[in-house]
């Protein structure tokens, strides 16, 4: 039985027997003292079984009820966390190959201590830890897997943070005056917020994906060193200046601090880009301060662009990276994988190269698009010889040409003087037959003279014959007057003798 369930028998059922409630009190003050001889005798244990894997599932638990705020709590068994709220419990051990995990982020998980026992805890699904005391754990007792949870340090006295393990999500301090003290590098894939207490690095380096907030703590450099790994990071702080010793900005686009910030060691940007609000109580220790768009004065001797590790040199516009200069000093254009000392992937143009006929070498391309040089005479060698034996081709072709040019004139001559002879037999016959026509038109021509005169004859013969008829005619026409004027002369008589 349970020790609240005791003293809510014994104060709460005054109806009891002497001997009853006599048997409670002793039972409470038994545990009571076994409470403070053995605290762990009081640890409330997940047990499994009860059809789930749930927190909140009294069936899993040994004694068949919940933990009460205050518990101990032991996870035997694979556990998963979905308790609304957040309620504070003792000390929370994990064993037995356990894991515990967070249902979807929301819920927080509040207790004194953190122990491990051959244990895992999984913060996959996010969720909260806060832990009021101490990190008790180590890796060899208890895996952490950070996922996407958040480590919340509350009220802790001065305590060395989570020795051994390297790796967290994100982590809220919130520890009033109080100190967490890091012991190895660690690495923070998200926010690391400082609201109260102090953060020491111990001259450990932290690695930060996320975001600084300094809501109202400190932060204790030493001589450790803050690489900011993520991508457009931000620094903010409420107290200002807030100071770092070496502050490393790599891998991200660009850190921008929200407030002024000093550096009292080294600044260096190794790929990325500082924003703004930079102050240093010590200028000679920054290397790669940031580059000024507008110009900048350099040291020709001492200034340069690039890297002084083994970290490629990367080159973006439109946030898009366009061309690198590896490690070992290979430049690619359109490719960040270059593999030979200039590596294009695209077109390439060189304009205005000078002529030198004297020169040798040709640059040449093989298939895989590797430049190289061959001696001029490999290539134009074989060229030679290709010309040389087509202009013998050449020659060949012209004398078979000329031949039947020759021919073909030959068989044109042949040609013509058949056509000359042909043409003169012709002639020949048109002139014999021109001479004939020419008398048998003479003859015609005769002939018709002699038709013609014979024509005229009877015309001139025709004439006598009209002319002579016209003249009797005349001749009766008179003698017909004679007549009649004989005929008048007689009447005329004839009238007067009557």
């Amino acid at each position: 039985m349970k020790f609240s369930s005791l003293t809510h028998q014994f104060f709460h059922h005054p109806g009891q027997t002497s001997s009853s409630r006599s048997q409670i009190l002793t039972g409470i003050l038994v545990m009571l003292m076994a409470m403070i001889l053995n605290p762990v005798f009081a640890a409330e244990k997940f047990v499994g079984g009860g059809g789930n894997a749930l927190f909140t599932n009294a069936a899993n638990w040994e004694n068949g009820n919940l933990p009460d705020p205050g518990d101990n709590i032991e996870i035997k068994a694979n556990c998963v966390f979905d308790q609304p709220g957040a309620i504070a419990y003792g000390d929370l051990t994990i064993k037995d190959g356990a894991v515990l995990s967070f249902l979807n982020g929301s819920e927080v998980l509040s207790i004194e201590k953190l122990k491990g026992s051959t244990g895992t805890l999984d913060m996959t699904n996010g969720g909260i830890l806060r832990i009021s005391k101490a990190w008790e754990a180590n890796p060899g007792n208890l895996t952490l897997i950070p996922g996407s949870g958040t480590i919340h340090c509350v009220n802790s006295g001065d305590e060395d943070f989570a020795q051994g393990y390297s790796d967290f999500h994100a982590l809220i301090i919130e520890c009033g005056s109080k100190k967490v003290k890091l012991k190895n590098d660690v690495t923070f894939s998200g926010n690391l917020t400082i609201v109260s207490g102090t953060l020491m690095t111990n001259d450990w380096t932290i690695h930060l994906d996320g975001d600084w907030v300094n809501q109202g703590g400190s932060f204790d450099e030493g001589n450790g060193q803050v690489v900011f790994t993520g991508c457009g990071q931000s620094v903010s702080s409420h107290i200002v200046p807030d100071q770092f010793h070496d502050v490393s900005i790599a891998n991200c686009n660009c850190v921008s601090f929200n407030s002024d910030v000093e550096i009292t060691g080294t600044f260096t940007s190794g790929s990325g880009g500082l924003c703004s609000h930079i102050l240093s109580a010590n200028q000679t220790n920054f290397t790669g301060v940031a580059w000024q768009t507008s110009g900048n004065t350099l040291d020709d001797q001492v200034d340069f662009i690039g890297s002084i590790n083994d970290a490629d040199v990367k080159v973006r516009t439109n946030n898009a990276e366009r061309m690198v200069i590896t490690s070992d000093g290979e430049v690619g254009i359109g490719t960040m994988n270059p593999t030979t000392r200039l590596d294009v992937d695209g077109g390439a143009r060189i304009r205005n190269v000078a002529q030198d006929d004297a020169l040798e070498q040709i640059l040449v391309q093989d298939a895989d698009g590797n430049l190289k040089y061959k001696e001029q005479h490999v290539i134009t060698d074989p060229l030679n010889a290709a010309i040389d034996a087509e202009q013998t081709r050449a020659l060949v072709a012209e004398a078979a040409l000329q031949a039947d040019i020759d021919q073909n004139k030959a068989d044109s001559d042949a040609a013509d003087a058949a056509l000359e002879g042909a043409l003169d037999a012709e002639v020949t016959r048109a002139t014999t037959a021109e001479e004939t026509n020419a008398a048998a038109i003479a003859a015609e021509e005769v002939r018709a003279l002699a038709a013609e005169a014979a024509l005229q004859a009877d015309m001139d013969q025709s004439e006598v014959d009209r002319n002579a008829a016209d003249a009797a005619l005349q001749a009766d026409i008179n003698q017909n007057k004679a007549d009649s004027d004989a005929a008048d002369a007689a009447l005329q008589t004839a009238l007067m003798r009557k």
